[in-house]
């Protein structure tokens, strides 16, 4: 479902717009600069328009997901569920968004999330986030790649 009134359509542009920093140089210009973010700053949450079945279907497509939970209302009820539902990463697609309205992409490191329900159709989700720390290029330092394997070998007879 998307917003029917005009003025509704135009709050959820004006939201993705909006800048996490307040300061009067990010207030004017359309995205904020890194260094004006804090640790700590939030922005205002966006919402995002009602998840469609049409939606969840281009998902499936672009992402390689052919659970057919996500599209086929038969099998999610054969599972208990009672309709199909939003793909974890099409929702995080959205905080991806949010995050490249508040700064360029090429700035962002990692994006983080926690899933605390299931994403039905028709449900409107909000989005919000908040920066949690913030490094100059020239204090990047080395931290130890940390790898976990999820394969096991097995071990060859004697």
């Amino acid at each position: 479902m998307v917003p029917s009134s005009a003025s509704a359509r135009s709050a959820l542009a004006w939201a993705s717009r909006r800048s996490i920093c307040r300061c009067s140089t990010c207030r004017r210009s359309s995205s904020s600069r890194i260094s004006c973010l804090r640790n700590g700053g939030r922005g205002r949450p966006s919402p995002v328009r009602a998840f469609s079945r049409h939606q969840l279907a281009l998902y499936c497509g672009g992402s390689g997901d052919h659970n057919p939970i996500h599209v086929d209302i038969d099998f999610a009820k054969k599972f208990g569920f009672k309709d199909v539902f939003a793909h974890g990463m099409l929702s995080m697609a959205f905080l991806g968004r949010l995050a490249t309205s508040w700064v360029p992409q090429k700035q962002i490191r990692a994006l983080g999330t926690r899933f605390t329900s299931i994403t039905w159709v028709g449900d409107v989700i909000t989005v919000s986030g908040k920066v949690v720390g913030k490094r100059d290029r020239r204090q990047r330092r080395r931290e130890p790649r940390r790898r976990q394997s999820h394969l096991r070998r097995r071990r060859q007879p004697a």
